[in-house]
């Protein structure tokens, strides 16, 4: 399926997950690809408008590839005697508290799906690593729940990544760092009155990587809980200075 609405991209899509390119990249070739992930209950079209709008946030976005990723629908058991709490939303993996996170708790949060998650989305570097002969201008980022399975995902992958995004998310106590990683570029998000992913977590979750050379972190004092354009300036300078 494709959509019609914007002239600068081609906007594709397979089953869940949205795949972009510049229109002036007629034959579909790249060199770099950036691989998102959504947040809890978000679909792949919630960060359409995000990039769509946002021509220059890659150094060379005709050469690039997006592939944005939601999870997949499951039933989240801290929404069980919510109104609708059986319903199935996309998730990365279940978690027994909505604020499991923020407890720093492991146990309320499903590992089984976490590491099934982290199968699918490796089988997607994969495949991209299998196209450019080679990681470097791989890049794995996301949103809120996104954030936290791509910064686990990247820090404990046994390949070397392009570089980390996580956007209002934490890193997991018990992910296990691949000690390769430790030079990957890193870039870290967050808004002060984040209530959902509280600042003071995510501080705590990142100390054991804060002495990583190439990690950046952005801190903004009057937002919550969501991707606003400093943090899209940013990103714009992280990717310039690290994307190939």
């Amino acid at each position: 399926m494709e959509y019609q609405y914007n002239n600068l991209f081609q906007i594709e899509k397979e089953n869940t997950t949205i795949i972009l390119f510049t229109k002036k990249n007629i034959s579909k070739k790249y060199s770099s690809v950036l691989i998102w992930l959504a947040g809890l209950e978000e679909s792949s079209e919630d960060f359409l408008d995000m990039f769509i709008y946002n021509y220059n946030l890659f150094p060379n976005p005709d050469q690039n590839k997006i592939i944005i990723l939601c999870g997949e629908k499951m039933k989240i058991t801290a929404y069980q005697f919510e109104p609708n709490g059986d319903e199935e939303i996309p998730s990365w993996f279940d978690v027994r508290s909505l604020f499991a996170i923020n407890e720093n708790n492991v146990n309320l949060i499903n590992f089984d799906d976490v590491n099934k998650s982290t199968k699918r989305i490796g089988e997607i570097i994969e495949k991209e690593a299998q196209y450019l002969k080679g990681y470097d201008n791989i890049f794995l980022g996301g949103f809120s729940q996104g954030a936290c399975m791509s910064i686990h995902i990247g820090l404990s992958y046994e390949k070397t990544l392009g570089g980390i995004i996580c956007v209002s998310g934490a890193l997991f106590p018990n992910t296990l760092i691949n000690k390769k990683n430790e030079k990957v570029p890193i870039f870290i998000s967050h808004g002060d009155l984040d209530d959902q992913i509280t600042k003071d977590i995510q501080q705590l979750s990142i100390k054991k990587i804060k002495h990583f050379p190439n990690l950046e972190e952005h801190y903004y004092p009057s937002i919550g809980h969501y991707i606003e354009d400093n943090t899209l300036a940013d990103l714009t300078k992280f990717f310039h200075k690290y994307m190939k």
